[in-house]
C-alpha cells in the first residue's frame, strides 16, 4: 500500500550518519518507512483501538490520536474549496477546533468526564472582511477540571478587527456577549488562556488586553494602560517587538504570550526580546547577539563571522522554568545559500540577566535560502510538550524531531507529501505532540527510545 506521508513506499532500511559532514549540508531523511499494506511484512505492534498507525521507522511512530473526526468536520474537509482559509488548534484540556471562514467547530477529541462519546458544536464567529484564525479562540472552564467537564466550559473568541465574542456555556450556545474591543490601527494577533475565567490579547501594535467573559458582559482591561500592574513594561513595549529582526521582515508579527503553569512566572516574549514579568518588568534581553555568538562557536568558524550572522526568531515555548527559542541563522547574510535552523534554551528562573543560552542544537536539516521563498522558509513552528526529551519543528508539509537538551546529529523527519495532506494546527495531551492532519484529523509523533537514548 502506498505510504501516507511521502509519494512512494521506500523499503526499511538503516542509514549511517555522517557525524562529520557539514551543517550546511542537508542530510538525507532516514523516514524510509514501512507501511501498513504488502510492504509491511513484520508483526504491527499493538496500538490502542481507536489509533491506526500510519508509519513507523527506527526513530518514530507515527498514529493517529483520540476519538476519530466528528462526521461534520469530515465533510467540511472533504468540501472545502480552495478559496477558504482553514486553520486549527488542539487543547491540552482535550478540546480541539477548527476554524474556517465563520465557522468555528469544536469537539472533545478525547472522552470528558460527563461524556464517553465525541461532543461537537459548531458555533458562528463574528463577521469579518479578514480570515478568521485558530489561533483567536480560546477554551476556558470554570469547574477546576481542566475543561473535562462540558457543563462547566466556555468560549471565547475574537475577529482580527477586535470584535469579541463570548459564550458563557458551550452547553447553551445560543447565549452570546459580543464586544467591540476598539482597536486603533491594528489587527488582533493571537488569543492565549489565563486561566481559570481570562485571555489575554495581543494586538499587532503590541496592545495587550486582558479579556474576562460573564453571562452579561466582557470586561476588557488594557494591560499597556498607566494604572496597570504591567505599566512599565507597557511603556516599553512599542519599541521592543521587531528591534533586531532583518529589514525584511520588520512588519512582521513576531510577538506572543507564554502563560505559565506555575502563577508567579508568567512570561512574555517578544521575538528578538525576552520579557519575564513576576509581575513587575524582571529583565528585557536581546536575543539576536546569543545566537550569533552560538553559531559561531558550533560551527568554529572565525569569531568575525559574527557581525554577517543574520538570525530570525521564528518561535518560541516553554520548558519547565527555561524558554526554547526556535531561531533561523544564515552566515553571510540574507543572500547565504544555507539557511540553518537551531533550538536554543534560555534560563528564565535567575535574578541576573543570562548573558548567553544555555544550550544550543543546531538541527541537521537546512534550506537553501531564497528570497521569494523567505516567509515559507520563516513559517515553521515549535511544539513542546510538557515531560517530552524531544521537541518537534513543523511546517505545513514536515515535522522534524529534535532532542532538547543534546545534539541534534542524525535528521528524524517526517514527509507529509500526500496529495490533499498537511498541518493545519498542533498541540499536545499529557507529553504526546499532536498535530491536525487536513487527511488523517489528529496524529500523534512517538520518537523511539532509541533515538532518544
Amino acid at each position: 500500500m502506498a505510504s501516507p506521508w511521502t509519494r512512494q513506499s521506500l523499503k526499511r532500511k538503516s542509514m549511517p550518519s555522517n557525524r562529520n559532514s557539514s551543517p550546511f549540508t542537508p542530510r538525507q531523511s532516514l523516514n524510509n518507512s514501512s507501511f501498513l499494506g504488502d510492504s509491511f511484512s513484520r508483526a504491527q505492534p499493538k496500538v490502542p483501538l481507536n489509533s491506526q498507525l500510519l508509519e513507523e521507522t527506527d526513530q518514530h511512530r507515527v498514529e493517529t490520536y483520540g476519538f476519530p473526526l466528528p462526521v461534520q468536520i469530515s465533510e467540511v474537509l472533504t468540501n472545502k474549496s480552495g478559496d477558504h482559509h482553514i486553520s486549527a488548534k488542539i487543547d491540552p484540556s482535550g478540546w480541539a477546533w477548527l476554524v474556517i471562514g465563520r465557522k468555528l467547530f469544536i469537539w472533545r477529541y478525547v472522552p470528558s468526564a460527563t461524556s464517553k462519546g465525541v461532543f461537537c458544536k459548531e458555533l458562528m464567529l463574528p463577521a469579518s472582511e479578514m480570515h478568521h484564525s485558530a489561533d483567536l479562540i480560546c477554551v476556558l472552564s470554570s469547574g477546576g477540571d481542566s475543561g473535562s467537564n462540558v457543563s462547566f466550559v466556555s468560549i471565547m473568541a475574537a475577529s482580527p478587527e477586535g470584535l469579541v465574542r463570548y459564550w458563557p456555556s458551550l452547553i447553551h450556545d445560543s447565549a452570546v456577549v459580543d464586544m467591540e474591543t476598539d482597536l486603533m490601527a491594528s489587527q488582533c494577533h493571537s488569543l492565549t488562556a489565563f486561566p481559570p475565567h481570562s485571555c489575554v490579547l495581543v494586538t499587532t501594535n503590541n496592545e495587550l488586553l486582558l479579556l474576562s467573559g460573564s453571562q452579561k458582559e466582557i470586561k476588557c482591561h488594557n494591560l499597556n494602560s498607566s494604572n496597570s500592574v504591567f505599566s512599565d513594561f507597557g511603556r516599553r513595549v512599542s519599541s521592543f517587538i521587531f528591534g533586531s529582526q532583518p529589514v525584511s521582515n520588520k512588519d512582521a508579527n513576531w510577538q506572543r504570550v507564554l502563560i505559565s503553569n506555575v502563577k508567579a512566572d508568567n512570561s512574555r516574549i517578544g521575538l528578538s526580546h525576552l520579557f519575564v514579568i513576576k509581575p513587575e518588568l524582571h529583565f528585557q534581553l536581546q536575543l539576536e547577539s546569543l545566537f550569533q555568538e552560538a553559531t559561531v562557536c558550533a560551527l568554529q568558524v572565525d569569531p568575525n563571522a559574527v557581525t554577517s550572522c543574520t538570525v530570525w526568531c521564528i518561535d518560541v515555548a516553554l520548558c519547565s522554568s527555561d524558554i526554547i527559542i526556535l531561531a533561523a541563522v544564515s552566515l553571510g547574510g540574507v543572500h547565504s545559500t544555507q539557511l540553518l535552523y537551531s533550538l536554543g534554551t534560555l534560563k528564565t528562573d535567575t535574578e541576573s540577566m543570562p548573558s548567553q543560552l544555555e544550550n544550543f542544537n543546531i538541527l541537521q536539516y537546512s534550506a537553501a535560502y531564497n528570497e521569494s521563498r523567505e516567509q515559507e522558509l520563516l513559517s515553521f513552528k515549535l511544539l513542546l510538550p510538557p515531560q517530552n526529551s524531544s521537541a518537534f519543528v513543523y511546517g505545513s508539509n514536515l515535522v522534524i524531531c529534535a532532542p532538547v537538551n543534546q545534539a541534534d546529529e542524525v535528521l528524524n523527519k517526517i514527509d507529509l507529501l500526500s496529495p490533499g495532506n498537511s498541518i493545519l494546527g498542533s498541540g499536545f495531551h499529557g507529553n504526546k505532540p499532536l498535530f491536525f492532519s487536513m487527511k488523517y484529523g489528529i496524529i500523534t509523533v512517538t520518537v523511539t527510545e532509541a533515538v532518544v537514548r
